[in-house]
């Protein structure tokens, strides 16, 4: 069983990145800001060849961006943004084979049992929860696009890795008989054993750009640059990873935490799995803290070797930043990591852009305070 919601708890991180996730790729592109601007973006976006240094050998530059055809997916987005249609944005947002993904999930008795009972239209409108937090009353209207680049290596690998999971279910149903006869805990189990670089290496991305667009609010006339990530897959419909797309409070630092604090929640997931496996973890009902500084430790079990944990840890992810995870049940629900320089700008996972987050505007030393009261500390 704990094997199995650890798995559940990578899906939902995954199903997250497709419409609320850091905004890593705007930073990576912004950092060119100052590299003056030569021509205005037409239809059709191309892009030189580039030679190396020491050989006249040309490379294949990466395929133009049709913006006319980006510009109508967008529009699509937006439309079903303004009118609050979360399933078209699900459509939109979440890749080939999450709707299977989700019957198969719902078909699971440990997932029943641990959110006593949902359905999937409720699973289907908590995934789009985030991407409308905070909305307000009016629509925003999509300008023109005016940028749209290629994403590098980095960015391709980190959108693989988002998509990767989603894709494996989606092909694990479709060999094992489809929707109906599946074994989805069987599913969950298996995918939590698996390398992801094979994961990855199942994602094939036909296109993907990083787009800059201009976007205006109507009631105020309150214009803003927005952002997101359009992709397709195998050759499929474009989707749209909506990144920060309104262009409004960007938290450059902290969503990039708030990617670190994902990591080492998967991390944190993978190792209590191999101490489970291992006849390492205890069974306990009680909540507990552990943390990169063993000094602020809580209510960790006798039973529980808090230093083994971390260990394992560093196989899966190595932060060099502070962090403290919550534990429930063998898994970790609740992260909160900081760079100790600048304790003001803290990641969450649940990030904090998550409908139930309780710790707005608190400094990494206030989160563990609180956390710690949940406790009886």
């Amino acid at each position: 069983m704990k094997k199995i919601i650890a798995g559940f708890i990578a899906l939902t991180a995954a199903f997250c990145s497709m419409t609320a996730c850091s905004d890593s790729t705007k930073d990576e592109k912004d950092s060119k800001a100052s590299e003056p601007v030569t021509e205005q973006v037409t239809d059709e976006i191309t892009t030189d060849e580039v030679t190396t240094d020491d050989s006249e050998e040309e490379t294949t530059a990466p395929k133009a961006a049709d913006t006319k055809e980006l510009e109508a997916v967008m529009k699509k987005f937006i439309d079903a943004y303004n009118s609050e249609d979360y399933k078209k944005t699900f459509k939109l947002t979440m890749p080939e084979g999450t709707d299977k993904v989700f019957k198969a999930l719902l078909n699971t008795s440990s997932l029943q049992e641990e959110y006593d009972g949902v359905s999937e239209d409720e699973m289907i409108k908590d995934s789009q929860s985030s991407l409308f937090l905070g909305k307000k009353e009016g629509d925003l209207i999509l300008g023109d696009i005016l940028k749209a680049e290629p994403l590098n290596e980095m960015e391709e690998y980190d959108l693989k890795s988002d998509l990767s999971l989603i894709a494996w279910c989606a092909d694990y149903i479709d060999k094992n008989g489809g929707i109906d006869a599946v074994d989805g805990d069987e599913m969950v189990n298996q995918m939590i054993d698996l390398c992801e670089d094979d994961l990855i290496s199942m994602v094939d991305l036909t296109e993907a750009y990083y787009l800059t667009f201009e976007l205006e609010y109507e009631p105020t006339g309150e214009k803003n640059e927005g952002y997101a990530t359009v992709y397709r897959v195998n050759g499929g419909e474009w989707k749209v990873s909506a990144n920060d797309f309104k262009g409004i409070d960007t938290r450059g630092a902290e969503k990039r935490l708030d990617t670190e604090a994902s990591s080492i929640s998967k991390a944190a997931n993978t190792a209590l799995v191999e101490m489970d496996e291992r006849g390492l973890l205890p069974v306990t009902d009680e909540k507990f803290i552990v943390s990169s500084d063993g000094s602020r430790d809580m209510n960790v079990p006798d039973d529980f070797d808090a230093e083994q944990f971390k260990k394992l840890m560093k196989n899966y992810y190595e932060s060099e930043n502070e962090w403290f995870i919550k534990i429930y049940g063998g898994c970790a629900f609740e992260v909160a990591v900081c760079d100790p320089e600048k304790p003001h700008a803290v990641g969450t996972y649940p990030p904090s852009d998550n409908a139930d987050f309780e710790y707005e505007g608190m400094e990494y030393d206030e989160i563990y305070r609180k956390y710690c009261e949940g406790l009886g500390g």
